[in-house]
């Protein structure tokens, strides 16, 4: 019997690690403190970047976006509001997790957008 899941996922050739924002109170200071925690590392994954042309209302300007999706193994948990590293061909690219995710059987797609800072 072919394993599905694991067909799919040698196509995969980009890497992922994803972070979480934690916050813990410091006992001397009792001020609560961010900080970034490591819940994934290295997990082969599919990065898919479609550009979208559309024209604004306002000023009928035609105006480019990117719909960024992950394809990641669907066992796995992302967090919406995580901080995604994905590795391609050498190059880090810097999103986060925008929602939940569309889980199938063999694997799982999640919407990014690129990230600018922890909210």
């Amino acid at each position: 019997m072919v394993n599905h899941k694991s067909a799919l996922q040698k196509l995969w050739k980009d890497t992922c690690t994803v972070y979480v924002q934690t916050k813990t109170k410091d006992p001397e200071t009792r001020r609560t403190v961010a900080s970034e925690t490591t819940i994934l590392t290295d997990e082969p994954c599919k990065l898919s970047i479609e550009s979208l042309s559309t024209v604004s209302e306002t000023d009928h300007a035609p105006v480019v976006t990117q719909a960024v999706k992950l394809f990641i193994d669907s066992d796995l948990t992302i967090p919406a509001g995580s901080r995604v590293v994905v590795t391609r061909a050498g190059r880090q690219y810097v999103y986060k997790a925008s929602g939940e995710p569309g889980v199938f059987t063999d694997h799982q797609e999640i919407s990014l957008e690129l990230f600018e800072r922890w909210a």
